[in-house]
């Protein structure tokens, strides 16, 4: 009874390994290895302009006859401009009958007692003569205040700038400007990522019109493979291989996502021979003999077909992976001259053929099958432990 219950355990430590070993083997279905994420960017340019009603004629009515103060600013006129931008300014237009005087003050005087202290006195330009009276204009930059004193009944128009952001999108697309300058309105740019990184640091939460704004979207994830540090090209910093021979450097968000900075267009570099870890080319972006070719666990390097041989330019061979590395096997075929009858040479067949045909696809593993047999296994592994376990309850009543 002892031999044939360690016979069973045995056994069951058997199956256990290879539902593990089977589960193990199902989960690397699919493994892809990627290094980091790095995107191929599609472009965005914001930047702060003024809007069409800039500087359009606004009415602000009958000023009050003990004196009025008028803000420059975007809460006082509801309009938002930079205020810290030199020759943004609001024009004032009075039209007094009995004459009045006027002041440009800062915005922390508030009291009439304190304007002719505080401010200074404003500087009129005839506007618009009109019948019994003229018009008088006047310039406040933005960020100040005019105050005026009327003698008698006056009225006061303005022209109040208007800024918002102009955002040109992915492929030159021209959004409608905002109607104000914030960062967060570029948040509403479409993107395929949904997100936008800006591409130099901005301290201040408006975007200035002195300093237009440049930002990155996320348009199509890069080949992780592509994506290397070579010590013989550009001093070992991370970069994007395009094309044998061709690169782009790798640039960084303010927010730490990473693009391929194509602004100044493709660098050349003799060093980079081919693409890494493709089929012939090592990590480090050189040509080698597919005999010593490596093979990642995500089968990276892995050849299908017939492929050429080193050292032999006369026949093709299919190569085996053995210890992670690509070995000629002996299937191999003997390379052709096609007449001009079947001028196509198809290398997966050996033969001449009149028309191209496109070479059939490696049939998929059916991973289906593989799951049956681990839960088949496992189930018996359960009801084996459960046999088990009842025999040694039974030999203790015994």
């Amino acid at each position: 009874m002892i031999m044939k219950n360690n016979r069973l355990w045995i056994f069951a430590v058997v199956l256990g390994l290879f539902v593990l070993g089977g589960g193990a083997y199902l989960s690397n279905q699919g493994f892809v290895v990627v290094e980091e994420e790095i995107w191929l960017p599609a472009y965005t340019s914001i930047a702060c302009s003024e809007r069409p009603e800039s500087m359009s004629n606004t009415d602000l009515g009958s000023i009050d006859r003990r004196g009025e103060f008028y803000r420059c600013t975007p809460q006082a006129t509801g309009y938002y401009f930079p205020t810290d931008v030199s020759g943004v300014e609001c024009e004032y237009y009075v039209v007094s009958f009995l004459g009045h005087s006027a002041y440009v003050c800062p915005l922390s005087v508030t009291d009439v007692d304190d304007v002719k202290d505080d401010c200074v006195r404003a500087q009129a330009g005839i506007g618009t003569f009109l019948t019994n009276n003229q018009e008088y204009r006047y310039y406040v930059d933005a960020g100040e205040q005019l105050f005026v004193n009327p003698l008698g009944n006056a009225e006061i128009t303005a022209k109040i700038p208007s800024y918002g952001l102009d955002v040109i999108g992915e492929n030159g697309y021209r959004y409608a400007v905002t109607n104000n300058c914030a960062l967060s309105s570029i948040t509403r740019v479409d993107s395929a990522s949904g997100d936008v990184h800006l591409v130099e640091a901005v301290n201040d939460e408006f975007v200035s019109p002195l300093s237009p704004v440049n930002a990155v979207t996320g348009m199509q994830r890069g080949t992780s493979t592509r994506l290397v540090r070579l010590s013989d090209v550009a001093g070992g910093d991370l970069i994007y291989i395009t094309a044998p021979n061709y690169y782009y450097p790798v640039a960084e968000a303010e927010d730490g996502w990473l693009y391929v900075d194509t602004r100044a267009g493709e660098k050349f570099n003799e060093n980079i021979e081919c693409i890494p870890l493709l089929v012939g080319c090592d990590e480090d972006a050189k040509v080698i003999p597919l005999e010593e070719q490596t093979v990642t666990e995500g089968g990276l390097g892995v050849l299908t077909g017939y492929a050429p041989v080193t050292g032999d330019s006369g026949q093709l061979c299919r190569y085996e992976v053995v210890d992670n590395q690509l070995v000629v096997s002996d299937d191999c075929i003997v390379v052709q001259d096609c007449p001009d009858s079947a001028p196509f040479w198809n290398a997966n067949t050996g033969e001449c053929e009149s028309q191209q045909i496109e070479p059939e696809k490696e049939p998929e593993q059916d991973n289906f099958f593989l799951f049956l047999m681990v839960v088949i296994s496992a189930v018996l592994l359960v009801v084996i432990v459960m046999l088990i376990i009842a025999q040694q309850q039974n030999k203790k009543k015994k």
